[in-house]
């Protein structure tokens, strides 16, 4: 796949998923997906593209039963699909990666349908097996329309 086809291919999917910046994608910015931040980034020599999704920052008292965990989860689909769990050593949070194999066959409808479905399976976890045990999130729109609020005030 080219340049110019990957750009369309993922400016189909980023319109698909109504993502604001249809370009975003292609660029391989942070985009929220049903709420999980998601990156596609393109790795030309492999003819792939790696989906990264945050799955989130354990809390410091439960970081290794929540490692354990996402061991045990990737027991499950090893050999389904090609996923593996990574620590990123920026923010300590955890991201879920898939390898997507990008061929001419690949339209953005079914990009957008495997993006979504693989942000909600990090939604599930999140919901599941990882309850309770991950640090909550603020999300920005909020608090700015808090401090905003706060500043009227004063």
């Amino acid at each position: 796949m080219n340049a110019d086809e990957y750009a369309g291919l993922c400016r189909r999917a980023a319109a698909c998923l109504g993502l604001d910046d249809e370009d975003g994608f292609d660029g391989g910015a942070v985009v929220e997906v049903r709420g999980v931040e998601t990156q596609l980034i393109r790795h030309e020599m492999a003819g792939s593209a790696y989906l990264m999704f945050d799955v989130g920052s354990p809390m410091p008292d439960v970081a290794a039963e929540v490692h354990r965990e996402l061991l045990e989860l990737h027991c499950l689909f090893v050999g389904r699909f090609d996923g593996v769990f990574m620590r990123d050593p920026v923010n300590d949070g955890l991201v879920f990666s898939v390898r997507t194999p990008l061929h001419s066959r690949l339209t953005g409808d079914q990009l957008a349908q495997w993006v979504t479905m693989m942000a909600e399976q990090v939604i599930q976890w999140r919901s599941t097996v990882l309850a309770g045990k991950m640090i909550d999130k603020v999300p920005a729109e909020p608090l700015a329309k808090a401090s905003a609020a706060f500043a009227q005030r004063a």
